[in-house]
Parts: structure tokens; C-alpha cells; sequence
């Protein structure tokens, strides 16, 4: 059993260090928390493997010990991809509900839903234009994009050539711009 988990270890540990090299994710974040994850698997691991043979020495005290530690590692291990999900839905849902009970936070009498009324008009109002903006900015791309390529077509050539003890650059220009 010990070699098992000593294997086991060894190959997380192997991971690790080839994360920390690679680097399998673009966000940065991520990065960081698949090595803290990876920290924690570690250390449960060991615990796990010292769980099982106080068991098996029928040592309740340190068992319970373990085990305790092993829980709170699992908290510690799921909580931070608790949070990110929980982050990213209820920035996902969080308007389209809001929008469904709307017209009653405006018309309530209790303060707290008028002001929740009013901030997502506001809202509403921002995401209206950005919206706008994004439209303006894509139909300015294009058209910027299709002066680009009536203007740069026509490029100079660059040659290089290189001798035993020198080399140049020679320039072909075909057209100027």
C-alpha cells in the first residue's frame, strides 16, 4: 500500500513540476490554482496513506485525526471552484432574472426593492450602450479594414542574400505607398 501511494505522489509531483513549466492553461489564474491543487492532492494523499495504517494499527485516535484533516483539506480543495462557478453564473443569470421581477421592484413600497429597481434601469441603460458602441466600433473596423487592403496591397519585396563574409538586404519596391 505504501509503495501505491508513494507512485502515486511521485506522479502528481511529476505533473506538478511540468505544469509549472508548460503552463497548460492561458489564464494565469488557472494556472494557479490547478498547482494549489495539486499541493493539496499531495498532502491528502500522504494523509490517506497515514489514515490507512493507523487503521490498521487500530489507532482510533490519530484515524480520527486524519480524517478530520482529510475533510477539511476537501473543503479547501473545492471551495475555490465553488466560488468561480457560483461567480460565473450568477454573472450569467443574475440580469435575466432580474429583469423578470423588474417591473415589480419598481412599483414596490419598500425602499430597498425601489432602489433595486432604479440601479438596473441604470443598467439596462450601460448594457444599452455598449451594445451601441460595440456596433459603431465593428462597422468602423470593416470599413478601416477595407482601406487597409486597397492601401497595402502593393508592399515592397524584401530579398536577402548573404555571401561567405557579408550579407545585404536588398529592397524591390514596387509601388509606394
Amino acid at each position: 500500500m505504501l509503495l501505491k501511494t508513494t507512485l502515486l505522489g511521485i506522479c502528481v509531483e511529476i505533473y506538478q513540476i511540468l505544469a509549472i513549466n508548460n503552463k497548460p492553461y492561458i489564464i494565469s489564474k488557472f494556472n494557479n490554482l490547478d498547482l494549489k491543487s495539486g499541493q493539496i492532492c499531495l498532502i491528502a494523499i500522504f494523509l490517506a496513506a497515514s489514515l490507512y495504517e493507523s487503521q490498521v494499527l487500530q489507532n482510533n485516535f490519530f484515524s480520527m485525526i486524519f480524517q478530520v484533516l482529510l475533510i477539511l483539506l476537501l473543503f479547501q480543495l473545492s471551495l475555490p471552484f465553488i466560488k468561480e462557478i457560483v461567480i460565473i453564473y450568477s454573472k450569467k443569470y443574475s440580469l435575466p432574472i432580474l429583469t423578470k421581477i423588474h417591473p415589480m421592484l419598481k412599483k414596490s413600497k419598500i425602499n430597498l426593492f425601489r432602489k433595486i429597481g432604479i440601479y438596473l434601469d441604470k443598467e439596462f441603460e450601460k448594457r444599452k450602450n455598449l451594445q451601441m458602441n460595440i456596433k459603431k466600433m465593428k462597422s468602423s473596423l470593416k470599413f478601416e479594414s477595407r482601406k487597409e487592403v486597397i492601401t497595402f496591397t502593393k508592399r515592397p519585396t524584401v530579398k536577402s542574400n548573404s555571401n561567405s563574409r557579408a550579407s545585404f538586404i536588398e529592397i524591390n519596391n514596387q509601388s509606394q505607398f
